[in-house]
């Protein structure tokens, strides 16, 4: 039986004013090739982590990865953030978890 359970769920209490603000917390910054695309891609379309902190940003990319290994489909994913993200535009969802895809687990792009 699957898992219906959030993987975010136990982030809900910790949600900021970007939402899933424990992913977005403090972490010294080593972005390489890979990650500053990812981040390029996504502040272009208007996904800005709190206080700049993107290495938040790619922590949540992989986490989308990781749920996408666990059988979570990408509108679950979407859906899930949704709940924890209400500053994003449901666009903005679609994105970030498109380029998380296509940067960080490619064989889940479409």
């Amino acid at each position: 039986m699957k898992n219906t359970r959030s993987p975010l769920g136990h982030l809900s209490a910790l949600a900021g004013s970007f939402a899933l603000t424990v992913i977005f917390g403090a972490c010294p910054a080593h972005a390489d090739a890979t990650d500053n695309a990812f981040l390029q891609a996504i502040h272009s379309h208007g996904i800005n982590p709190n206080d700049g902190d993107d290495q938040g940003a790619i922590r949540l990319a992989r986490a989308i990865c990781n749920m996408r290994d666990e059988g979570h489909t990408s509108n679950w994913i979407v859906n899930d953030l949704a709940i924890h993200a209400d500053s994003l535009t449901s666009d903005q969802l679609k994105f970030l978890v498109q380029e998380s895809e296509i940067t960080y687990c490619p064989e889940y792009s479409s």
